[in-house]
């Protein structure tokens, strides 16, 4: 599943920001760059600037990757940030993705 969600302060507004999970059976087989790709064209369809996606620094690796593939770029790396159910302590990444370039140079199959 994916959604993407607006900003909702003035400033922000004409920033997005991306979520999506994948079920571990739809993992490593293109679901997640494919959904990425679909939330940015809807994105840039609604008038926005720029995406920002965030994953969790040492668990969510595979989903960093594919954003950056998919021309996302680091923005800031948050340390401990948030943390698990253990307690146990993890960065947050963000990365963004400016919406001006074609559709079509997103997904690069």
């Amino acid at each position: 599943a994916g959604t993407p969600h607006h900003a909702r302060a003035t400033a922000r507004r004409p920033t997005g920001e991306a979520r999506i999970v994948v079920a571990p059976e739809y993992r490593n087989k293109g679901a997640g760059r494919s959904l990425m790709h679909n939330l940015c064209e809807i994105a840039r369809d609604e008038g926005l600037e720029k995406v920002i996606f965030e994953v969790v620094g040492d668990r969510e690796d595979a989903a960093r990757h594919t954003a950056q593939a998919l021309g996302f770029a680091l923005v800031a790396r948050l340390s401990d940030h948030v943390r698990d159910y253990d307690g146990t302590t993890h960065d947050l990444i963000m990365l963004e993705r400016r919406l001006e370039e074609a559709a079509s140079d997103l997904l690069n199959l």
